[in-house]
């Protein structure tokens, strides 16, 4: 079986109400091919990237696995997943939401909303680069995992790092991780589909890097050139598997 990595992912606006659900289609894997020490040639070699996704007949939408504990065959669908976001009040604790992880995360002392809120600040810093290597988009996705599973893969100091710079950010009440949060949109896999990973996109463009400063700032103080990958197991088509 293939390995791959989700990263940064961005899709257009579509009307979402909370705790909705729709259905997905995995079309293809990412573009992206190598280990976590970048090698394209390596056993453990993992798919890295965007993977291009069919939400309710809508082609060619991208989204972003938050969640390394689970499967999800490339291609295949339709799968019924729950749409959640953060817009409710208290969104993980007034006892409607379908998202995945709700627990705290000890480690970096943060909820499990704010984990979400990380993960908003993660994906709109990512959205900021016009072109990221593939490299970036692993230290981006590692992050992304270690604020949702952390210690169930080991992340460098890169990854650590955005995720420190991450909470840092959400735990000061910045006015642009405010503006993060109302953008960010969860798919969650509903009951029969539940072996999927859980999946987040973004549903406004990213802002200018400018409006963004004080967070480049802040990764570029703490993150150091060192990167990683992480992986995640998918197979390579249903068809494989009869």
């Amino acid at each position: 079986m293939y390995k791959f990595t989700f990263a940064f992912l961005l899709v257009s606006s579509i009307s979402l109400s909370y705790a909705d659900t729709v259905t997905l289609t995995f079309n293809s894997l990412p573009t992206t091919y190598e280990d976590s020490s970048y090698s394209t040639s390596a056993s453990d070699a993992t798919y890295n990237g965007y993977v291009p996704t069919t939400i309710n007949g809508t082609f060619n939408e991208l989204l972003i696995c938050d969640d390394s504990a689970h499967n999800t065959n490339v291609p295949s669908g339709p799968d019924v997943y729950y749409v959640s976001t953060l817009t409710n009040p208290a969104p993980l604790a007034d006892g409607t939401s379908a998202v995945r992880f709700t627990s705290s995360n000890a480690i970096l002392n943060i909820t499990g909303t704010e984990e979400y809120e990380a993960a908003a600040v993660l994906l709109t810093q990512l959205a900021a680069f016009s072109n990221p290597t593939a490299n970036t988009i692993t230290d981006y996705q590692y992050a992304l995992w270690n604020i949702f599973t952390p210690g169930d893969e080991p992340v460098n100091n890169t990854q650590q790092q955005l995720d420190t710079a991450a909470v840092a950010l959400v735990q000061a009440g910045a006015t642009s991780t405010q503006a993060a949060y109302s953008n960010l949109v969860i798919y969650t896999p509903t009951a029969g589909f539940t072996n999927n990973q859980e999946f987040l996109a973004l549903t406004a463009t990213a802002p200018e890097p400018a409006s963004w400063i004080l967070m480049a700032l802040l990764v570029l103080l703490l993150a150091v050139p060192q990167m990683r990958s992480r992986v995640y197991t998918v197979a390579r088509s249903r068809r494989q598997s009869n």
